[in-house]
């Protein structure tokens, strides 16, 4: 699943800040620049990017606002029938297409000097994954990118952020029977996921939760293997 990030130039430390969040937890993402003179024709990458995005995060300032270039990108992202969700990081309120969309309003963290911080990136995250899954050609593909990075995660790190998005989203309740079985197989056969300590709480819960769904032969080999006969 894939995020584009659609932003003015003087926002840019604050769409990266969030792209990196958001890729944390399995999302690809696209940070776009407006580095671009308006009248100027979409460079085919970023054509490509949006037309794939399923997606379209767009931070919301005053300088956002008056360009252009995000203004295309904007109008392509809601042609295309991508999920467009207003990141509002000031005072400006959203117009035009953005006016009718759900939006977030940021709070800014100054610590640095800069401002250029998000308080509760969590938060932010959070209200996120809602939206997707508010969307029901969405919600599903999400649990399934979160399945898939499970199945490939490398690393302890990457484990409890794809686990972190899993539990942010409230996936286990709308596994179906493919997905619960996907899940069982990345826990059983990824040894990043299978040591991963809290692991084992989400096998607890899977059990719990889904056995009915799950083949017997899976059922067992996660009672064998995490000795929860």
């Amino acid at each position: 699943m894939s995020v584009f990030v659609s932003y003015a130039h003087s926002d840019g430390r604050l769409a990266n800040l969030t792209a990196t969040a958001l890729e944390s937890k399995g999302l690809a993402c696209f940070v776009a620049h407006d580095d671009i003179t308006c009248g100027t024709e979409f460079i085919h990458s970023l054509q490509t990017e949006l037309s794939q995005a399923d997606i379209v995060l767009v931070i919301v300032s005053k300088e956002s606002i008056g360009s252009c270039w995000v203004n295309q990108e904007i109008g392509y992202a809601v042609a295309s029938g991508a999920l467009v969700l207003p990141m509002i990081i000031d005072e400006t309120k959203p117009q035009g297409f953005l006016s009718t969309r759900q939006w977030k309003k940021i709070e800014r963290t100054t610590g640095d000097g800069t401002g250029d911080g998000i308080a509760n990136m969590n938060e932010l995250t959070q209200w996120i994954f809602d939206a997707i899954m508010q969307r029901v050609d969405l919600g599903g593909r999400l649990i399934d990118t979160i399945i898939e990075n499970l199945e490939t995660s490398d690393g302890f790190i990457p484990t409890k952020g794809y686990w972190n998005a899993f539990s942010e989203i409230g996936a286990m309740e709308h596994l179906d029977s493919v997905q619960a079985e996907r899940l069982a197989n990345a826990i059983l056969t990824n040894d990043q996921v299978y040591k991963y300590v809290p692991t084992r709480s989400y096998v607890r819960d899977l059990l719990r939760k889904k056995r009915s769904v799950l083949r017997k032969a899976t059922a067992i080999r996660l009672e064998s293997r995490f000795d929860l006969g």
